[in-house]
């Protein structure tokens, strides 16, 4: 029977602050065993915990932090000494920047497709601004939204190379 799951029960506490899952760590100088960093009501569970180095203790809970954080999981397979968690953390991390720079990209990608609505919005944030900045009247704000609505809405664009074409070629055009 597990030492520390009786002790949590017993007292009433379902959740513990710690390893929701165990893990095994390789102290340096002993074989491995499972850690658990976990006090509750001032009684230490893994004693062997807290004698570890800082380095070690700083590593196994900042592998916690992120293989919780980026529900990640903690899994079948967990490190089993310190490189290994290093590794496991710089992986974690990896995937989270490479996830985000990916969901950025097509986000971007999105947004590029829509360029008048875009545009539309850019034109419409700035005018709001300049509108609430000076406390416009609000029929007048009313009156301006319209405006810039119908005329961005149904203007129609000539390409710039359009200018350089010959006279009557632009009277056909325009």
């Amino acid at each position: 029977e597990d030492e520390a799951a009786k002790l949590i029960h017993d007292n009433g506490w379902p959740h513990a602050v710690g390893w929701t899952e165990d893990f095994s760590l390789g102290v340096q100088g002993e074989e491995d065993r499972v850690i658990r960093c976990v006090r509750y009501g001032g009684k230490k569970i893994d004693p062997g915990c807290v004698e570890m180095d800082p380095e070690s203790q700083y590593m196994a809970s900042l592998y916690w932090t992120a293989t919780t954080l980026s529900t990640t999981g903690y899994g079948d397979i967990t490190p089993a000494n310190l490189p290994e968690m290093i590794f496991a953390i710089f992986i974690i991390f990896l995937g989270g920047f490479l996830f985000a720079y990916m969901v950025g990209n097509i986000a971007s990608l999105l947004e590029k497709i829509d360029v008048k609505g875009s545009e539309y919005r850019s034109r419409i944030y700035e005018v709001e601004s300049f509108m609430h900045r000076e406390r416009l009247p609000i029929e007048l704000k009313r009156s301006i939204r319209t405006y810039i609505s119908r005329t961005f809405l149904y203007q129609r664009h000539v390409p710039s190379y359009i200018s350089e074409l010959s006279g009557s070629l632009k009277r056909e055009v325009y």
